[in-house]
């Protein structure tokens, strides 16, 4: 018997895309200085618990560019 595994799309799939913006961008007020040199594909990689090409995917569904630095205003 084997059991089914999520994989990283699976598990935020029912999130609206509005909501992943939402979640990305008010992640800016907890995030350490280093985080906010970085680029937002890291950001929602640490933020969802998901590997670069998950959270490169999550930010184009909120529409971020998930190259550009999170110190530029999205």
């Amino acid at each position: 018997m084997s059991a089914r595994q999520d994989t990283s799309a699976d598990r935020w799939a029912a999130l609206p895309d509005e909501e992943i913006r939402r979640l990305l961008l008010n992640a800016r007020i907890f995030m350490s200085d280093n985080y906010k040199r970085s680029y937002w594909w890291s950001v929602a990689s640490a933020l969802f618990g998901v590997g670069s090409t998950a959270a490169a995917a999550l930010c184009e569904r909120a529409g971020i560019d998930p190259n550009s630095n999170v110190s530029k205003r999205v």
